[in-house]
């Protein structure tokens, strides 16, 4: 395997559209068994295949640069205990859309901080991010037919 150089910049940016990705695959694995709503449950099924993608590319970049992508182990418990105690009091469709949206939304804040943080990451690596917040906004627009 060949490692290419990436700056810290570069490292950065790539590991917040990892996690950002990562979260948002593992939301949408945390809250499905919720979902009562087949068109919301088909709606975020679709999303995690196009979360998987930009993780996978963003992994793909850090691994061939000889770097690990830095999930947060906090985070993930944060957010399956967060998970867990909004869906035990509302299951309703409304509040799923309603937490998928706040998700998507604080997404789209960090990477945006992210990306204003480092500009001079790789323009490749600020697209990736980019695709993602894309991918977000219009997320939020489609999950608001639920509300």
């Amino acid at each position: 395997m060949v490692m290419s150089m990436i700056t810290n910049a570069d490292r950065e940016l790539l590991n917040e559209t990892y996690r950002n990705a990562n979260m948002a695959v593992k939301s949408i694995y945390s809250v499905i068994s919720k979902v009562e709503d087949e068109d919301l449950a088909l709606d975020l099924n679709r999303q995690v295949g196009k979360y998987q993608s930009i993780q996978d590319r963003a992994e793909d970049a850090l691994l061939s640069a000889g770097h690990c992508p830095e999930p947060s182990k906090m985070e993930k418990w944060m957010l399956q205990a967060s998970i867990f105690g909004k869906t035990l009091r509302d299951r309703t469709t409304e509040h799923i859309a309603d937490m998928m949206i706040q998700g998507n939304a604080k997404s789209i804040t960090e990477t945006r901080k992210i990306l204003n943080d480092n500009p001079t990451a790789k323009g490749s690596y600020c697209e990736m991010a980019g695709e993602l917040i894309a991918f977000e906004q219009g997320n939020i627009e489609r999950l608001k037919q639920y509300l």
